[in-house]
């Protein structure tokens, strides 16, 4: 059945295998399941498969990278994946209709990205975000990435029958404001930054697991980080989302509100683009743009500007060793004053307090 559903797949959708659209090229894949994610990337050009070692390379003009994966059970799935974007590549999830779609997903997802400038001070910088994403079962999902941007994620699918068996019986869950996501059918796809260490060690263990330890070893331990992994999910999803005020973004504005933070990456070093401006530019009212930027970014659309300064200025302080007057000019400081007000409320700490040797401010 999942071979005939891949074939109408890639009959109908070849044509579309790469196509340009909005700056970025697409790539279409059958999502209703891991086992057909896995599947229908392996059918697209230029991919590597090693069953043997679990592990899909890519190597082609638009994106290096591998994907590894592995079945822990019946609907537990792990799938890992270390990719670096030559071009701009929107993956967009397609669902068939005649295929059960009853895989939830959660996945931490660490980006690096190139910074677009004109400062030649700053040539090769990037900057980092972080997010969490949580997907129900069919729904229109996306996953837009600009050109030379690292993308790092773990991403755990669990079927629904998987779940009343794991946990529906779990108390500490139950009683988690997860769970009222879980047996809501509102909000299918819910995205929103977040960085901590522990959520970083998840993805390094796996990776670890995936790539050092033989078969045999590999499923026992990767279970118990599966089961690690929910329950540190359950607790920051608990602490995020203190009310259930969330809406439902679709795709297309997932696309729209990607490249608007990737507009305002590139325009740290220039004024403020202006939330009128940002609206007209992208087709959509400033009321929808301020409240959906918040939700996923977590922060107004100024205050993740102003905050995007401060992390380049980090970045100048500690890998450039550019003096702190030299760095106020740059991000159109008045005074140094300001600059370094503005400093410490975000790091709690002043910038002449640090150095370039102070990796452990990084």
């Amino acid at each position: 059945m999942n071979i005939i559903a891949l074939n109408k797949f890639f009959h109908r959708f070849k044509r579309y295998f790469f196509k340009y659209k909005d700056g970025f090229y697409e790539i279409p894949y059958l999502a209703n399941s891991p086992e057909l994610i896995l599947e229908s990337l392996k059918n697209v050009p230029f991919m590597k498969w090693d069953d043997s070692k679990k592990l899909l390379s890519m190597k082609n003009h638009f994106l290096i990278g591998n994907i590894y994966w592995i079945k822990l059970e019946d609907g537990l799935w792990f799938i890992l994946a270390d990719t670096l974007y030559k071009v701009n590549v929107h993956c967009k999830f397609i669902y068939d209709k005649y295929l059960p779609s009853d895989y939830y997903l959660i996945s931490f997802n660490m980006f690096k990205h190139a910074a677009s400038n004109n400062l030649a001070v700053i040539n090769g910088l990037s900057y980092k975000t972080f997010s969490w994403n949580v997907i129900k079962p069919g729904a229109g999902a996306s996953n837009s990435n600009f050109k030379n941007t690292s993308c790092s994620s773990i991403g755990l699918y669990f079927s629904e029958d998987w779940a009343k068996k794991n946990l529906l019986g779990n108390e500490t869950f139950v009683k988690s404001k997860f769970h009222s996501f879980f047996t809501t059918k509102k909000c299918p796809i819910i995205i929103w930054p977040e960085y901590d260490s522990e959520s970083v060690i998840f993805f390094d263990k796996a990776k670890m697991i995936l790539e050092k330890q033989q078969e045999n070893e590999k499923t026992t331990s990767l279970k118990n980080l599966a089961a690690d992994f929910v329950n540190h999910f359950t607790e920051i999803y608990d602490v995020e989302h203190t009310n259930d005020n969330v809406n439902e973004i679709k795709s297309e504005t997932q696309l729209k509100l990607a490249k608007i933070e990737k507009l305002l990456n590139d325009h740290v070093f220039k004024d403020f683009p202006g939330i009128e401006f940002l609206a007209d530019k992208f087709g959509m009212s400033p009321t929808k743009l301020k409240r959906d930027f918040k939700q996923i970014y977590g922060e107004s659309m100024y205050q993740y500007y102003l905050g995007k300064k401060m992390d380049y200025a980090k970045i100048l302080i500690t890998e450039k060793n550019i003096k702190i007057g030299e760095i106020s000019n740059m991000l159109g400081y008045k005074n140094d004053s300001k600059f370094s007000e503005a400093f410490k409320n975000k790091y709690g700490v002043l910038p002449s307090k640090i150095n370039a040797t102070s990796n452990s401010f990084l």
